[in-house]
């Protein structure tokens, strides 16, 4: 096979960069009238089943156009259908992961609200010690204005 490669002329002008990879195959099997060499494969088919191969539905579309005029009429119905049948299956993929995001999003909610609450928390924590720190300032100043007025001396407890 590797001698049937090489006897190709468009492999010897590929190989100097004169032809494009893809189209030597192209150059090879076809005629100028566009049919096959061998007989079997009319063209363009051939690039037809290579996207399908491929799974390029938008190439299969364009090879489509390529196809003799009878096999055309044939392949047309078959390359709507599989895009269309991909269609409904990326809309339904898409339905799947929008169901399966609904838990994410709902777990990334409860995390926002746990660490808002979180803050909140803190932050009463913080205003309560201040308060606290505020009634025990205000408790001894009190209590010391109260002994001063009484004759004893703000730093001596009552026995």
């Amino acid at each position: 096979m590797t001698e049937r490669l090489r006897s190709r002329p468009s492999e010897q002008y590929a190989d100097r960069g004169m032809v494009p990879a893809g189209a030597a195959a192209a150059i090879d099997c076809t005629r100028s009238d566009g049919v096959s060499l061998d007989g079997s494969v009319p063209a363009g088919l051939e690039q037809l089943a290579q996207c399908f191969a491929r799974a390029d539905l938008v190439e299969v579309e364009r090879a489509v156009a390529n196809v003799p005029p009878d096999l055309r009429a044939i392949w047309e119905p078959v390359a709507v259908s599989w895009r269309e049948r991909m269609g409904t299956l990326l809309v339904a993929a898409s339905g799947a992961i929008a169901e399966g995001i609904r838990p994410v999003q709902a777990a990334d909610r409860f995390t926002r609200a746990f660490y808002q609450q979180r803050d909140l928390a803190s932050q009463a924590a913080t205003v309560s010690h201040e308060l606290v720190t505020s009634v025990e300032l205000v408790s001894t100043t009190s209590g010391s204005f109260r002994r001063q007025r009484a004759g004893q001396p703000s730093g001596r407890k009552l026995a």
